[in-house]
């Protein structure tokens, strides 16, 4: 994937103060709809995202019972969101970067595009939180991002 701060500035995602906002923007950029679904399982991930070719429509899941909070959530969230931009950036199918024998904890902490998506994820969570906290909070070091 390409430089994680470039592609929030790409799809306009600087100003974003809440993860919502953010996938409406990349949704508003791409032409389509993004749905994100709350799943009450524990999988062993924390979120994942597939196409509908059908309707067009991708999808974000986030497993409730893996995710530790709102932050956490939004980083979840923001890493599946940098899967669908690294596809749409290379012009490939959503997916189609997975790899038959790949297990999930090899994935997870190697996989290039795992780890793009980390960073991706990183930087717009952190845009994220400086923007929805006031300056004050920001030089005070007080922002804990809610």
């Amino acid at each position: 994937m390409q430089d994680a701060s470039r592609l929030v500035r790409k799809y306009h995602l600087g100003s974003a103060t809440s993860i919502d906002e953010a996938v409406s923007s990349v949704a508003d950029s791409l032409g389509g709809r993004i749905i994100i679904h709350e799943e009450n399982t524990d999988v062993g991930i924390t979120g994942a995202v597939f196409a509908n070719e059908a309707t067009g429509n991708v999808h974000i899941l986030w497993f409730t019972k893996s995710v530790l909070g709102a932050q956490h959530r939004a980083h979840v969230i923001a890493h599946e969101l940098g899967h669908i931009i690294a596809a749409h950036e290379a012009g490939r199918p959503l997916g189609s970067q997975l790899r038959c024998g790949d297990t999930i904890l090899e994935r997870m902490t190697t996989h290039p595009d795992e780890l793009a998506a980390e960073q991706f994820a990183t930087t717009l969570c952190l845009r994220i939180r400086d923007n929805a906290s006031s300056p004050t909070d920001r030089v005070l070091g007080l922002s804990d991002g809610r």
